[in-house]
């Protein structure tokens, strides 16, 4: 049967239920009937309209449970998505800071010893030039 064909079902059985007679007292069982007319009566006073309508409403509770089950594991799928996709951009962006870093350690080194080169040459001038202040304050 067709879930449409099982909620129609349900539908009528639930409108059956609800106008009908407690006890089913409609209907008459005979023992010429049925060889198991003790055992269909029982069954025709068990499912009274109340059991039917109690049954009918906890197949309602459980298909809304599902519904919302369904709903909730929808969202988590899409939060899981999001994060998985966060998570690429992540990635992505750490890997663009260490690539930038290593580029960065690498202009650093060639500063310093540009450093080291420019204080080794400034150190020669400055030598350099005690020794011309020198002979300059001799020739005086």
């Amino acid at each position: 049967m067709s879930i449409q064909g099982e909620i129609a079902a349900l539908a009528e059985l639930k409108r059956l239920a609800t106008d009908a007679d407690h006890f089913g007292q409609h209907i008459h069982m005979h023992p010429r009937d049925s060889h198991n007319w003790a055992a269909n009566t029982a069954f025709v006073v068990a499912a009274s309209p109340e059991a039917v309508l109690a049954l009918i409403g906890k197949h309602e509770r459980a298909a809304d449970d599902s519904h919302r089950n369904r709903e909730y594991f929808a969202d988590q799928v899409e939060r899981c998505d999001k994060l998985k996709a966060e998570n690429t951009a992540l990635r992505a962006a750490i890997t663009g800071i260490e690539c930038r870093f290593e580029v960065g350690e690498d202009t650093l080194k060639l500063i310093r010893a540009c450093l080291r080169s420019a204080e080794g040459d400034i150190d020669r001038m400055q030598a350099e030039n005690e020794s011309l202040r020198a002979q300059l304050r001799e020739a005086k």
